[in-house]
């Protein structure tokens, strides 16, 4: 094999680690949107229940209407918890689809240097071919 097919080779297994990193990356920022839908899915439940929420009106039922605070309280305080995840997932998502662009301009850049170096390497051998030719063609044997 060639010194340019060896390198070309190399560039190739780097390229393919990259490749490898970004699907990873993918797989990745998949998992963090998913547990937002989740969390957005479950925002909207405990919002819907605190909206449809209702007090009773008679003033006989005041332990009813006591408890029916607290659990608007807790549901209030279940939708903060909820925002805040999703404020921190939000993070993570952000986070890894920089990571993801970032990872992805590597893997082009490997692309193209694998493709220049291929061009080149085609190159090379074009012309120690286009030299073998004239040379026969010359009935002049030179080795290359």
């Amino acid at each position: 094999m060639s010194v340019g097919k060896q390198k070309i080779t190399r560039v190739q297994r780097l390229q393919s680690i990259e490749e490898n990193k970004l699907n990873a990356l993918s797989v990745e920022l998949a998992v963090v949107q998913a547990e937002l839908a989740k969390l957005h899915e479950k925002a909207q439940s405990v919002q819907s229940a605190i909206n449809s929420a209702t007090l009773p009106d008679d003033a006989h039922q005041v332990e009813s209407h006591q408890q029916s605070l607290v659990w608007l309280s807790h549901l209030e305080k279940q939708l903060q918890s909820i925002a805040a995840k999703v404020t921190e997932s939000e993070a993570i998502r952000d986070d890894t689809l920089q990571r993801m662009i970032a990872q992805k301009v590597k893997v082009n850049g490997w692309e193209k240097l694998t493709d220049r170096m291929q061009t080149e390497l085609d190159h090379e051998t074009q012309a120690v071919e286009s030299l073998d030719a004239d040379d026969r063609y010359l009935n002049n044997p030179v080795k290359r």
